[in-house]
């Protein structure tokens, strides 16, 4: 991985971080535990690990090529919550509003996962996993509640 691509990758991973913490903080009220931007900052590294099993037989140039993809759909997920966001400050949205956009932003970065796991020739099953780890962390979550 070159310089540019590993320096915008740490970058989107504190990014991504900050971004859903602040959207957590829209619907802290509805979570049961202390979610923030270090919160998600874990979540976002714990992707990258999880997902490290299932690409581990890849060459490194090859895992590099799929973690930079893996942050760039979070980066672009995190891009579209900011207009939530911002409205948010503005104009209080209601708590079905934003889950619900929410969810649609998972909906088009679980299609634009795909597509990019396609286009560096992957195996699919990267994206099942991809929802799989976000599906236990729910699971944990409310667990812990």
């Amino acid at each position: 991985m070159d310089a540019a691509r590993l320096t915008f990758s740490v970058f989107a991973v504190f990014f991504v971080s900050i971004i859903l913490g602040n959207y957590a903080s829209l619907i802290s009220h509805l979570l049961h535990i202390k979610y923030d931007w270090v919160f998600e900052l874990c979540l976002v590294v714990g992707q990258m690990i999880f997902q490290y099993p299932f690409i581990s037989h890849k060459t490194s140039e090859q895992q590099f090529e799929y973690y930079f993809n893996l942050l760039m759909v979070s980066f672009f997920g995190a891009l579209m919550l900011l207009p939530l966001l911002i409205l948010n400050k503005y104009l209080p949205l209601t708590d079905t509003v934003n889950v619900l956009y929410f969810f649609a932003v998972v909906g088009i970065m679980l299609f634009e996962h795909m597509r990019r796991v396609r286009k560096i020739e992957m195996p699919a099953y990267l994206s099942i996993t991809w929802i799989l780890y976000r599906c236990l962390i729910l699971a944990w979550l409310a667990f812990m509640q």
